[in-house]
């Protein structure tokens, strides 16, 4: 019986750890960033986990010293190391040290930021994309081409203004349109029309508004050279980021940026982990402020831009 307890104790050591982490499972109503309200979701969690995890190692164990070690014991040592095992990469390799970037103080004061909402609407099933031929996806990191106008779920339009989707894709309704227009936004883009299908047989669907999909006419020149972009194939899947979410541009780059841009580079995952392929949105501060005001973004879904000089930060 104790080793059962003991066992159960690691199985839930790995949600309260999560737990402790303020800035891991963050509700939307900040009011209930607490311990207590973040364990009722990360123990059940890690229990699971846990338990998952351990069964192919406890049946190694178990054709390896079955004759010498009694089954229980083998089974609880199985759960504690895992338990410990899953706390120590979580810890080393999963865990940031610092702050994320909508909890620093300066966050309203940067300049530019990476525009990269938490939330996404599913597009890939809906819609034909073109990729070149003969690609290495081991090796050749390229974003799709649209083919048709884009076609989403009619649940992804329902009381949204604006909807971002996996591919990195912004469609507005027109009282969007109409609000960046008075905001001096409306130059900055091309609009394509966005459709809303229903159904198995993806019949179209009549929102009863028109939306848009907005072509950007912006791109930004080149990172600076000071942001670490790492390309490496692995978990199956070809990944091109910039290490730790650090983006930095010349401060140069100021004199003629837009309020809406695109990356010169594209960046993601093939498995989306933690999005597909696609040419980030860079948006000014200008910008950011007006997403978070009139569009009911959160601040987690943008990223501070470092600005760096010539001569000082490079």
């Amino acid at each position: 019986m104790e080793l059962i307890q003991i066992s159960f104790f690691f199985m839930i050591l790995t949600g309260i750890y999560l737990a402790t982490k303020k800035h891991f499972l963050i509700p939307f109503n900040e009011k209930y960033n607490n311990f207590l309200v973040r364990m009722c979701f990360t123990i059940p969690a890690s229990v699971g986990l846990v338990f998952i995890i351990s069964i192919v190692p406890y049946i190694l164990f178990f054709v390896l010293f079955k004759r010498i070690i009694p089954d229980e014991y083998i089974f609880s040592g199985t759960i504690i190391l895992t338990g410990l095992f899953f706390i120590f990469l979580l810890h080393k390799y999963y865990f940031r040290n610092d702050l994320p970037p909508e909890h620093d103080p300066d966050f309203m004061k940067h300049e530019l930021y990476v525009f990269m909402p938490f939330q996404k609407a599913v597009r890939t099933k809906y819609n034909r994309f073109s990729v070149p031929p003969k690609i290495n996806y081991k090796k050749d990191f390229v974003v799709v081409t649209q083919l048709e106008d884009l076609k989403l779920n009619y649940k992804s339009f329902q009381n949204k203004d604006l909807i971002f989707t996996e591919g990195g894709e912004i469609i507005v309704s027109e009282k969007a349109l109409l609000l960046f227009s008075e905001k001096g936004f409306n130059d900055l883009f091309g609009t394509r029309p966005a459709k809303a299908i229903k159904g198995i047989n993806q019949n179209l669907y009549d929102l009863g508004e028109p939306y848009f999909q907005l072509l950007p006419k912006c791109d930004m020149p080149p990172l600076d050279s000071k942001t670490n972009i790492i390309k490496v194939y692995s978990g199956f899947s070809l990944r091109h980021y910039a290490a730790d979410d650090k983006f930095y541009y010349n401060r140069k780059v100021m004199e003629n940026v837009s309020d809406f841009n695109r990356t010169f580079e594209a960046l993601g995952a093939y498995d989306a982990s933690p999005y597909l392929p696609q040419k980030l949105w860079i948006v000014t501060n200008k910008a950011m402020e007006c997403l978070l005001t009139d569009f009911s973004q959160n601040k987690r879904d943008f990223i501070p831009i470092m600005l760096v000089d010539d001569e000082t930060d490079n």
